[in-house]
Parts: C-alpha cells; structure tokens; sequence
C-alpha cells in the first residue's frame, strides 16, 4: 500500500507573491471545492456577524439589507467568473482562480488600511498632502493591476476577456450598491449622512 504526502500550500504567502506579480504564487492556493470554500468561509461569517449586530440594534431591515448586500457582492465574482469560464472552455481553472479572488480580499482591506493610516498621518501633518494624494490615487490602479495580472495568469486568458471580466464585475458591483442605496429607509440614511466626521458611524465600514 502506498501513501501520498500532502501538499502543504500556504495561501498568505501565494498572495504575497501575487501582490508583487510573482505567477508562481498560484501554487499555494488549492484548486477544488474545498479551498473555495475555506477561503470563503470568514467572510461569510463577518458579514453575518456585521448584520447580526445591526439588527439586534434595533435596525432588522437595515441588517437583512446589509446581509443581502454584502453576500451579493462577496459571491458576485466567482459567480460571474464560472459563466465566463464556461464559455471560455475555462472550467478546469476556475477554482482556483475564485479561490484566489477570495483570499485577494485581505489584501485589499490591508491595502485599506494602509490608506487609512496616510490619511490620518496626512491630517496630523506628519507627511506632505501631495504625498498622501498620491497614494490615494495609486492605490486603486494597483489594484486593478493586481486583479488583472491574477485573471490573466490563473485563466490563461486574452487581455480583452480580462477587461471584459473586470468590466463587467464593477458594473455589476455598482449595480448592487446603488440598489442597496435605493432600499435604505430615509431615516437610516438621513441619520448617516448627518453623522459627525469623527463619530464610529461616519468611520465605520463594512467588507
């Protein structure tokens, strides 16, 4: 009888060498179902977390909105990247590919959080206002680098199917939020935008 040793894969340092545009970061995320869903599973969990407080507040409709909202636009990509990969003849590869989008979401809330600290540094003058706006503005291209160089390299597809593939993600991605936008009682939303700069409220955010 023989025996298999298991391929120990470690997902953070794949998505550090994803974040630098390394392609043999793909070797560290798994391509079944089970990785899909193990990269899933905490953010599902803070989402239902997230609804649970809003509602236990005294807000149930808020919360099952927010529920709905953030499980739409967590599910949203891999959703739409098996359609393509299916008219692609990409199926074999989009597990993996998903998997990756989801562990790609802690990148981008440390991304988050580094804009958040050049923000603050910025307003207590500890850098220059240039800087910071540079930043700022960089940020959100790197991004854009960053998924397109994973769509590329996991599906071995065009750069027009990439473009299309994203385009259709942030359409879809606005769609949803400006419906959530529709859907918010004009109480919570009134009560939001009055909310002092400083207050938990105004800072607060969700995935």
């Amino acid at each position: 009888m023989t025996f298999e040793r298991a391929t120990r894969r470690f997902p953070f340092k794949g998505l550090l060498q994803l974040a630098i545009f390394q392609p043999r970061g793909l070797s560290e995320f798994g391509s079944d179902a089970d990785a899909f869903l193990t990269s899933l599973a905490p953010f599902v969990a803070l989402i239902l977390v997230g609804a649970g407080i809003t509602a236990l507040a005294g807000e149930p409709r808020e919360g099952a909105l927010l529920l709905l909202r953030e499980l739409c636009l967590l599910l949203m990509p891999p959703v739409v990247a098996d359609l393509f990969c299916r008219f692609w003849k990409r199926s074999a590869l989009w597990a993996r590919y998903a998997t990756v989008l989801n562990w790609s979401l802690w990148l981008q809330m440390m991304l988050l959080t580094f804009l958040y600290s050049v923000l603050v540094a910025a307003r207590a003058g500890a850098i220059p206002d240039l800087l910071a706006l540079a930043i700022t503005f960089t940020a959100p291209l790197y991004l854009i680098a960053f998924h397109w160089f994973v769509a590329r390299v996991s599906l071995s597809i065009s750069h027009g199917r990439v473009a299309l593939l994203l385009f259709t993600n942030v359409v879809l991605g606005v769609a949803i939020l400006a419906a959530s936008l529709y859907n918010v009682s004009p109480e919570a939303l009134r009560r939001s935008l009055e909310s002092p700069p400083d207050s938990p409220s105004a800072n607060g955010s969700t995935l």
